[in-house]
């Protein structure tokens, strides 16, 4: 849970937005906009394993999601923490324009609707959950919802 939905679902996401603010938005490093939207995509398939996998124990003991929630409301403030200490290095002059707000408030987003995801699965048959392919779905959803949300910065 850590891994899939902190580092990867809200810190890597956040990094990724900022190479698209600096690199895709100044038309810079092509080779390199390549690399970060490949490892990306990569990291869906990781996103998706960790959302299956925590949907598969909130369906098998409803107990474990208590154990989710409480997890994720210690981590999603520490991982803001880092965002928001990554800008720090910088202040007063943050480079390239980037605005810190947006990245916490991006950062947050990522976090949070994990929430829903997982407990969508809360009450459901474990076998309906073992067949149910929506996890790799949901992260291309996710991944289309924020290309267009790219897409509205350039």
């Amino acid at each position: 849970m850590t891994y899939n939905h902190i580092v990867e679902g809200m810190l890597a996401l956040t990094g990724y937005y900022a190479w698209h603010k600096i690199c895709v938005d100044r038309g810079i490093l092509p080779g390199m906009q390549e690399l970060v939207r490949r490892i990306g995509d990569d990291e869906r398939r990781h996103m998706a394993w960790g959302t299956f996998t925590c949907r598969r124990h909130v369906a098998a003991d409803d107990a474990n999601w208590a154990v989710f929630e409480e997890r994720m409301n210690e981590l999603i403030p520490l991982a803001l923490r880092l965002t928001e200490e990554g800008f720090a290095l910088y202040a007063p002059d943050i480079p390239f324009g980037l605005v810190q707000d947006e990245f916490m408030q991006y950062s947050a987003d990522k976090g949070m609707r994990r929430f829903g995801t997982i407990s969508s699965a809360r009450g459901r048959p474990l076998e309906e959950i073992d067949l149910d392919y929506s996890p790799l779905t949901l992260e291309d959803t996710f991944a289309d919802e924020d290309a267009r949300a790219l897409a509205a910065t350039a």
